[in-house]
């Protein structure tokens, strides 16, 4: 329960969100029901939702007030849905327009069926005598104004579709940790994962500039900033997102001797036409985190070697062939000999390319999927 103190002549119940609608839809809808209410005379109005099985619910209301007073809405939306029923009890719900109450307040319902799941009720309520002639003239407005209502109600389910969708993609992305960050046209940061976050926070070789994250080091920011503007540059082109052109990968150092973190950096398919629009993709890699169990599946699809997916692991974590064949202990003509056997099995050309596709195809999720979930 809350109380609100409204002015003037006017009370608008924002409080009593908001169904069915996941989101607070009631400062879209109460412009629109105080302006139809106020002309056509009526002293209240309400949108109700009545869901299949579920309870009915107000998604926006406006009461005309001829004083200013402090209002209990909560009570108000239940009075005014306890009224609705009375009324809807003895009357034939079937009918998509009819009147109720008494003559001297006379109340005007109009029902629609949004689907097989959801019904919506628009009550008008009036505070004098309408006769016949003042009927049909609120009958015609009203019949005026219900497409514009059911097209406004359509586009909220729309947005409120899209709205959830987006809520489980950013959970599958807070579940990697390939730490993830879209870049606008303008370069600046739109969206950022929960490993991003996490990193550029703890400024572990990225921290917040004035548009977005940024390497710490200086002489790593300014080659980060020249390979974002060509990313950006590239975004949109026909082919650039498969075939590597456009991208970097570059190393972010760290501080504390640990290992730089790989960046790679790649155009939206998509061109970005609007500010908010991804038109760079950030993918961030850690190479102190432990790699094979979700580096191997991906070296699997591609029918790799044992050898050859060691190899290519090394690579992701951001050694150089050299270092890689010392680390497995082969000379490095045989490792550029599998480098070439990598190359054409992953239809890759360079080796910045081949560690491209490795880090944009692992996406390792927090709960370590095992090698076998991987078809």
């Amino acid at each position: 329960m809350f109380n609100r103190s409204f002015r003037e002549d006017v009370v608008q119940i924002s409080d009593v969100v908001v169904g069915p609608f996941g989101f607070d839809t009631s400062s879209l809808l109460d412009q629109v029901l105080r302006r139809f209410a106020e002309s056509i005379g009526a002293a209240a109005a309400f949108l109700l939702a009545s869901p299949a099985q579920a309870e009915d619910r107000i998604v926006t209301a406006y009461v005309r007030r001829a004083d200013s007073r402090t209002i209990d809405a909560n009570q108000l939306a239940g009075d005014l849905k306890d009224e609705l029923s009375a009324h809807l009890d003895s009357f034939d719900c079937d009918e998509p327009l009819f009147w109720a109450g008494e003559a001297h307040a006379p109340i005007l319902v109009s029902r629609w069926d949004e689907s097989s799941r959801l019904s919506y009720y628009f009550v008008l309520s009036f505070d004098r005598q309408k006769d016949a002639a003042d009927r049909r003239a609120i009958e015609h407005c009203v019949g005026l104004f219900f497409p514009l209502l059911q097209l406004h109600l359509k586009t909220l389910a729309e947005l409120e579709t899209m709205t959830r969708s987006f809520d489980g993609m950013r959970g599958v992305l807070d579940n990697s940790e390939v730490a993830i960050i879209l870049f606008s046209r303008e370069g600046r940061m739109i969206l950022s994962n929960k490993a991003a976050t996490d990193i550029v926070e703890a400024q572990d070789g990225l921290r917040m500039g004035g548009r977005g994250p940024t390497p710490t080091s200086l002489r790593a920011a300014a080659r980060f900033q020249i390979a974002l503007e060509h990313a950006i540059a590239e975004n949109g082109r026909p082919g650039r997102m498969g075939n590597g052109r456009g991208s970097a990968v570059m190393k972010i150092p760290r501080e504390e001797g640990r290992r730089p973190l790989i960046a790679a950096l790649v155009p939206a398919k998509e061109t970005a036409e609007m500010p908010g629009d991804p038109a760079v993709i950030l993918y961030l890699f850690d190479p102190t985190l432990e790699h094979p169990e979700f580096l191997e599946p991906i070296c699997q699809l591609y029918e790799l070697s044992k050898v050859e997916a060691r190899l290519a692991c090394h690579l992701a974590t951001g050694m150089t062939l050299s270092e890689a064949a010392r680390t497995m202990r082969i000379k490095d003509p045989t490792a550029r000999t599998y480098l070439k056997q990598i190359f054409a099995k992953t239809a890759t050309h360079r080796q910045t390319d081949l560690v491209r596709l490795l880090l944009c195809s692992s996406g390792r999720i927090v709960t370590q999927t095992s090698p076998e979930a991987f078809v």
